[in-house]
C-alpha cells in the first residue's frame, strides 16, 4: 500500500487494535543527536517479542505513533526476511523505545536508495536493467559505444551517487547530485552526457591511475597491487529498498604476489548519508588492504579520528565542474594501520592518498563524497569537515536492539 508523506499507525488502522503493547528498545550511547541513525534488527529478536509470524504478516516499528522508514531484508536469498533495516532519529545518550506491531499491508516508503546496471550486448543504446550479470569477456575498458551503461553498476541515495568500472580497471567514480530523486538509470543513455552538468548532477571525478573514490588494493612489501585485471567478475544485487541497498561484485582469479585470490566487494548504501560502505570478503586473512582518494587536484591530506574510527579527507576545487569537492575514507581503529600517499607518476597506482588496514574479521571502510552544488554545507572546508566528523562518529557504532 502506498502512502504520501508521514505514515502513522492510525493511518494504517493499527493505533489501538493490538494489545498488549510490544516494544523494542534501541540502546544509544552516542553523545550527539543523530537525525537519521541506521539500525539493523535481527528477525530472532522480533520473533522473540511476537512469536513466529504467519505467512503474510509483517512486523512494523513506530516512534510515538509515526512509522519510521524501514524495510524487510532477505540477505541469504532464501525467500524469508532476516533483518529489519530502519532509520531513526536519536537523542544524545538516550535510549529510544519503538512500538512493535504487525500488519498484513506493508506500506511503501519513499525510495531513497538504488543500484542499477544497464546492459546492451549489441552496444545500440538499448540498455536493459539486470540484477545479476557475469562480466562479458568482450567488455573492454573504454570501448565505445558502451556494453554497460555508465561502464558498470551505479548506486545512489538521496544525497550522492557512485559507479564502478565493470571491466579490467575495477575503479570507482563519483556522481555529484543536485536532486534527491533516483536518477542514475537515465545517465549515459539517449544522448545524455554525464560528464556535463545536467538537471540531476554529473560525474564529478577524474580517476586516472589512482584509487579514485575508494577502489581496493593490497599492500605487498612497499607496493600497492590494485584489485583489477581479474579472470572474471560477477555483479549481484542482494537488497534494494527505500532505506538501504546492498550488492556484491565478485572477482575470481586476481593474480597477486601471494597467489590467485577470490575477492567479493560487498557495497552498502543507506539513505541520507553522503557515502557508501564496502566490506571485503576474502578467505586470505593476512592481507593488508588499501583504499584511497584521488589527489590530482589536492595538495593536502587531512587526518582525523573519532572514538571508534580513523579517517583521512581532502577538500579542494577538484571536481570536473571546477568547483569544491570533498572526499574522505573512514576505517575502524581496530583495523587501521597507516595513512600515506603514492607517487604522482610512475607505474601502478599513482596520485592517491590512501589508508591501509587489516582485520581478522571482515575488512571494511566508508567512503564519503561531498560536492558543492549538492548542499551549502559543502561550500566550505569547515562544512565538509563537520559532515565527515559526524559520519565517523556514526560509522562502526552499533545501536543495540533489546
Amino acid at each position: 500500500m502506498k502512502y504520501i508523506g508521514i505514515i502513522t499507525l492510525a493511518l494504517l488502522g493499527l493505533a489501538a487494535c493490538q494489545s498488549p503493547v510490544v516494544t523494542v528498545t534501541l540502546k544509544n550511547t552516542l553523545s550527539e543527536d543523530v537525525k537519521e541513525m541506521p539500525v539493523v534488527i535481527e528477525r530472532a529478536l522480533i520473533e522473540q517479542k511476537l512469536g513466529a509470524l504467519d505467512e503474510g504478516v509483517f512486523p512494523l516499528l513506530a516512534d510515538h505513533g509515526v512509522v519510521v522508514p524501514q524495510q524487510l531484508d532477505d540477505l541469504d536469498q532464501d525467500g524469508n526476511w532476516d533483518q529489519i533495516a530502519l532509520l531513526v532519529s536519536t537523542k544524545a545518550s538516550t535510549d529510544l523505545v519503538l512500538d512493535l506491531v504487525t500488519t498484513q499491508e506493508y506500506p511503501n516508503f519513499a525510495t531513497r536508495t538504488s543500484v542499477y546496471l544497464g546492459v546492451d550486448y549489441n552496444r545500440s543504446d538499448a540498455f536493459v536493467e539486470k540484477d545479476q550479470e557475469e562480466r562479458h569477456p568482450d567488455n573492454i575498458a573504454m570501448k565505445y559505444p558502451m556494453m554497460y551503461q555508465m561502464e558498470g553498476p551505479a548506486w545512489e541515495n538521496d544525497k550522492v551517487g557512485f559507479r564502478l568500472y565493470f571491466d579490467s580497471r575495477n575503479g570507482k567514480d563519483i556522481y555529484g547530485k543536485t536532486t534527491e530523486d533516483m536518477t542514475l538509470h537515465v545517465a549515459g543513455t539517449k544522448g545524455q552526457n554525464y560528464h556535463e552538468q545536467d538537471a540531476w548532477g554529473m560525474d564529478v571525478l577524474k580517476v586516472g591511475n589512482s584509487l579514485g573514490a575508494g577502489a581496493v588494493a593490497m599492500m605487498y612489501e612497499d607496493s600497492l597491487v590494485r584489485l583489477a585485471n581479474t579472470a572474471s567478475g560477477e555483479y549481484q544485487v542482494l537488497i534494494e529498498g527505500p532505506v538501504r541497498t546492498i550488492f556484491d561484485v565478485r572477482h575470481q582469479g586476481w593474480d597477486t604476489p601471494v597467489g590467485s585470490l577470490a575477492v567479493t566487494e560487498r557495497i552498502t548504501i543507506w539513505a541520507g548519508q553522503y557515502g557508501y560502505q564496502e566490506e571485503i570478503l576474502c578467505d586470505q586473512k593476512d592481507i593488508t588492504w588499501v583504499t584511497g582518494i584521488v589527489n590530482k587536484h589536492s595538495d593536502e591530506m587531512i587526518k582525523g579520528e573519532s572514538e571508534t574510527n580513523n579517517y583521512i579527507y581532502t577538500f579542494d576545487q577538484q571536481s570536473e565542474n571546477k568547483d569544491n569537492l570533498g572526499m574522505a575514507v573512514i576505517v575502524p581503529k581496530t583495523s587501521f594501520v597507516s595513512a600515506a600517499e603514492t607517487a604522482n607518476e610512475g607505474e601502478g597506482v599513482t596520485e592517491t592518498y590512501y589508508v591501509s588496514f587489516q582485520s581478522v574479521d571482515t575488512p571494511k571502510y566508508f567512503f564519503v563524497a561531498g560536492w558543492e552544488p549538492t548542499t551549502t554545507e559543502f561550500q566550505t572546508a569547515e562544512g565538509f569537515a563537520e559532515v565527515v566528523a559526524q559520519q565517523a562518529m556514526v560509522y562502526n557504532h552499533s545501536v543495540v536492539a533489546e
